[in-house]
């Protein structure tokens, strides 16, 4: 059996969707905000770069740890307390190995603990704007939506570590504060940042996600006319583009998504995936767009295997037990790399509490016995069989004839299926989120399109 690594996306969502959202899932990851490495420093300084001791001479190196290599000694001094401390105050000296190139005269904020010996971190320079910026967030209100109202403008910032950390604070807020500031935000300021050459990728998915809160029925119309356009340059932001025009058409929205996407098997797989982002996003963050038919527009993709198996952890999800019939055929014919599906679908059919589903189960465990048993034990499912499977008589019945579930076991079984799967895969995701993270330094930045248009 193949398990592709894209299956790990649509586990991990499923585990971790039984919790209330910290963030807003759209935007791509950011590091920790100002505000927080603040809060988190027993010492926070402004301090100003006096001097800078040259690197170590090659007849030095041979005895120097190869750590300090790229390292130098500069000597810092403190020109502001920011909060309580132990050092002595303005004008006290602080001596430590840092990889900074600037030239003495530069104003850094250091970050430290320990008490008398403090450990610091690396410096980080503050331009002018940036010392602005720092003085602003000490006065902020701590009201999420009347904060990240006034820190939105500085999103677009030139200063990059301002514009950064503004986005940070917006990012790693969830949709309902977007919402909460719809009548403070501006759709005209909006719609130019995201049609601006110069306006960054990440920045333009917030800015769509924004929009989705505060815009107009004349701005759904537009976006309309972009997605039928398909231009390529969209594709880094064309699943914030679909959730924010359901958002704004609501239901009545979702027809055109199947025809530009969903229905027409020729669609490139990262175009109908970006559709399943956006269907995923609505389902759990907007309340305008009924969740059946959400499930409804998904069912186009089922005869893809390749989108089917992050398709089924949706369905199961949101309690979508229609297709239970349509699963056989869909594990019959995959094959090669498509074959991963073949997991989703038992996966989808342990939890399903319809009497049909475990009667399909026992079906496939005789079709493909290898491939039912590797699935059961790579999601820890065996032992559940095992109890189901004593439950179907010697020619394929349930016992169980009834068709209808009370909801709170349905909504048991849900969380039951999040939760089989969610320590084993997140050992595994855990990793493969930490190299990612790594990778891409905080923020992944793609390139900007020169005419990206709404």
């Amino acid at each position: 059996m193949v398990v592709r690594w894209s299956s790990l996306s649509v586990v991990l969502f499923l585990a971790c969707s039984g919790s209330p959202a910290a963030a807003c899932s759209m935007c791509p990851v950011v590091r920790d905000t100002l505000s927080e490495k603040l809060a988190q420093a027993e010492l926070a300084v402004v301090a100003e770069l006096e001097s800078v001791q040259r690197p170590a001479g090659p007849g030095e190196r041979a005895s120097s740890p190869p750590a300090l290599f790229e390292k130098r000694l500069a000597r810092f001094r403190v020109l502001r307390l920011l909060g309580e401390g132990a050092l002595d105050g303005v004008g006290t000296c602080v001596d430590l190995l840092c990889r900074t190139q600037a030239s003495t005269g530069t104003t850094f904020l250091l970050l430290g603990s320990g008490g008398r010996e403090p450990e610091w971190s690396e410096p980080i320079e503050l331009s002018a704007a940036a010392l602005d910026y720092l003085d602003l967030l000490r006065e902020l209100p701590s009201v999420s939506a009347e904060r990240l109202a006034l820190l939105l403008p500085y999103t677009n910032s030139p200063d990059d570590l301002v514009a950064a950390d503004a986005y940070a604070e917006l990012a790693r807020a969830p949709y309902a504060d977007y919402v909460a500031m719809r009548t403070q935000l501006d759709p005209h300021w909006l719609i130019a940042r995201i049609q601006a050459a110069d306006t960054k990728t990440h920045c333009r998915i917030l800015y769509l996600m924004l929009l989705s809160a505060c815009g107009t029925v004349e701005d759904a119309q537009r976006l309309a006319e972009l997605l039928r356009q398909r231009n390529q340059a969209q594709q880094p932001v064309l699943h914030a583009a679909i959730a924010c025009y359901l958002r704004l058409a609501g239901a009545e929205g979702i027809a055109l998504v199947e025809d530009l996407f969903l229905k027409d098997r020729t669609v490139e797989w990262t175009d109908a995936y970006a559709a399943i982002v956006a269907i995923r996003y609505c389902g759990e963050e907007f309340d305008n767009v009924p969740r059946p038919r959400l499930a409804a527009a998904l069912h186009h993709l089922l005869t893809r295997p390749r989108l089917a198996e992050h398709v089924l952890a949706d369905l199961a999800r949101w309690g979508d037990w229609s297709v239970v019939e349509r699963l056989p055929n869909l594990f019959r014919e995959a094959s090669g790399d498509d074959r991963s599906v073949r997991v989703a679908i038992v996966q989808y059919l342990h939890v399903c509490p319809l009497p049909e589903a475990k009667v399909q189960l026992e079906t496939l465990r005789q079709y493909d016995p290898q491939s039912v048993r590797a699935a059961e034990s790579w999601y820890g499912l065996g032992a559940v069989a095992a109890s189901e499977t004593s439950h179907v008589s010697s020619d394929g019945q349930t016992a169980v004839s009834k068709r209808t579930v009370p909801a709170t076991d349905t909504a048991s079984l849900r969380n039951e299926f999040g939760a089989s799967t969610a320590v084993r895969w997140l050992m595994l995701g855990g990793a493969a989120i930490l190299v990612c993270l790594l990778a891409a330094g905080g923020v992944v930045r793609s390139p900007v399109a020169k005419e990206p248009g709404l």
